[in-house]
């Protein structure tokens, strides 16, 4: 059994990366606690932000940029203060991303 819950800790981290990718029913492991899908709609800016638009929850103007000049583009053109928040691992592809081999 694993125990999974929001919060991006590296123990949720990593059994969301092996429940994702099979490895839990593979081995008839149980997953306890938040379910995956609540996990991500979590965990997900995009996916909780639709979440909250769905049943009508205010949420602040937001846009994803790719560098400090998108950035600055957006705040400029919605006005400051403004907030601006690195990618977490889940939603970038590459190295920040756990990675899970099998032998």
């Amino acid at each position: 059994m694993v125990f999974c819950q929001p919060g991006w800790t590296s123990w949720s981290k990593y059994s969301y990366a092996i429940a994702e990718r099979g490895v839990l029913d593979e081995e008839g492991v149980i997953l306890l606690g938040t379910p995956l899908d609540a996990i991500r709609k979590a965990e997900d800016r995009e996916m909780f932000k639709l979440m909250m638009e769905q049943i009508g929850e205010p949420v602040p103007e937001s846009t994803i940029v790719c560098s400090v000049r998108e950035a600055i583009e957006f705040a400029d053109s919605i006005g400051y203060p403004v907030i601006v928040r690195p990618p977490i691992p889940w939603e970038v592809q590459g190295e920040a991303s756990p990675k899970v081999e099998r032998n």
